[in-house]
C-alpha cells in the first residue's frame, strides 16, 4: 500500500522554500488561484491539493485563512465534485460512495463508515479516503514497529531527537510510561498499518463536549479498528511527521511517577518551533469532541 509517510513526501516544485519564505510562497500561489478563479480558469491539480490543504508542505496559511476559505465558499457542490477525480487522479468512475462499490478498480472511497469499511479499504490498497471531501479525510501510514527492548527503544528516542532532556516535563512524561509495566515491547519487527481519524467526524455519536474514552474506542471496534500497542507511540514519532496533535488510541497507562492515578495515552505532535516531531502524554480526561485519534487495522496487530 502507497500509506501515507510525510517526512518523505516530496514537495511540489512550486511550493518549495528556496529562501526560507514559505509564506511568501504560499501567498504568492493564492494570488495565482484567485486569479484564475476570477477568469474561470480549470484549477490545476497543486492549486487544488494547496486549496484543501491535501499534503500542503506550507503550514503558513492555515484551511481557515479567510482568503482561501473564501475560495472553497464559492466553489459550489458540483465543482468540488468535480475537484475529486482531479485530486484522486483517477475518473469519476473509480471513486466509491458506497462500501459495495469498491473494487480492484477502486481508487478512492467518499461515503459513510460502516462496520467493514477499514478492511476493504486495506484489502484493495484504497489511499484516498474520506467521509466528505474535502474536510472527512481518514489518513493512512505504514510504520515499522517493535524489535526492541526499553532501553534500546529509549536510547533510539533520544538519538532521533524525539524527546529531550532540555524539557523535563516531556522527557519524564514519556519515561515514566516507558517504565510502566503495561509498557511492554515486541521482540519481533513488524510494518503496521495505522489509521488517523477525527473523533467529532468519524467515531462519536454522543454531543458531550467531553468525549467518553470507553466509547470511542466502542466505537472503532464495532468499524474494525483495533487498539493500538502502547509502543506505536515511540514508533510513530520516530517515523511520521503528523500535522496535527495525535492521541494513540492505546489502553491508558496510569502514570504513578509524574501524576498519580492518572490515566494517560502517548501523544505525538509536530514542533514547529524546534522543526521536529514531539513524543509527549496526555490525559484521557483533556480529549476534546475535534481530537484526533490513530489506530491499528486489526490484521497487522501486534
Amino acid at each position: 500500500m502507497n500509506m501515507e509517510n510525510p517526512k518523505n513526501l516530496n514537495t511540489p516544485e512550486h511550493l518549495l522554500d528556496k529562501e526560507n519564505n514559505s509564506e511568501v510562497n504560499g501567498y504568492q500561489l493564492l494570488e495565482t488561484i484567485e486569479n484564475k478563479v476570477s477568469a474561470g480558469e480549470q484549477l490545476s491539480r497543486d492549486d487544488l491539493m494547496f486549496l484543501y490543504k491535501i499534503d500542503s508542505p506550507n503550514i503558513d496559511l492555515t484551511y481557515e485563512h479567510p482568503r482561501i476559505k473564501n475560495i472553497r465558499d464559492i466553489r459550489d457542490f458540483k465543482q468540488v465534485e468535480n475537484d475529486m477525480p482531479i485530486v484522486f487522479e483517477c475518473s469519476s468512475e473509480q471513486i466509491a460512495h458506497k462500501p459495495e462499490e469498491i473494487n480492484e478498480n477502486s481508487k478512492a472511497y467518499v461515503g459513510p463508515l460502516k462496520k467493514g469499511i477499514f478492511d476493504l479499504i486495506s484489502k484493495y490498497n484504497i489511499e484516498n479516503f474520506y467521509t466528505s471531501f474535502p474536510e472527512g479525510r481518514i489518513k493512512q501510514c505504514q510504520i515499522k514497529v517493535g524489535g526492541k527492548n526499553k532501553d534500546q527503544l529509549w536510547k533510539e528516542l533520544e538519538d532521533n531527537h524525539v524527546i529531550s532532556d532540555n524539557d523535563s516535563k516531556f522527557f519524564s512524561r514519556v519515561q515514566s510510561l516507558l517504565n510502566s509495566k503495561e509498557f511492554i515491547t515486541n521482540n519481533e519487527e513488524k510494518q503496521t498499518n495505522l489509521f488517523i481519524v477525527n473523533l467529532k467526524e468519524h467515531l462519536l455519536r454522543s454531543n458531550l463536549d467531553e468525549p467518553d474514552i470507553d466509547e470511542l474506542y466502542q466505537r472503532a471496534k464495532d468499524l474494525g479498528l483495533g487498539l493500538c500497542p502502547a509502543e506505536v507511540g515511540p514508533y510513530l514519532a520516530m517515523q511520521y511527521k503528523p500535522s496535527n496533535y495525535l492521541y494513540i488510541g492505546m489502553q491508558p497507562i496510569k502514570d504513578f511517577e509524574q501524576a498519580p492515578f492518572s490515566d494517560r495515552l502517548f501523544t505525538v505532535s509536530w514542533d514547529k518551533k524546534n522543526n521536529q516531531t514531539e513524543l509527549s502524554s496526555d490525559s484521557i480526561y483533556r480529549l476534546q469532541r475535534d481530537s484526533k485519534f490513530v489506530f491499528i487495522h486489526p490484521e497487522t496487530a501486534m
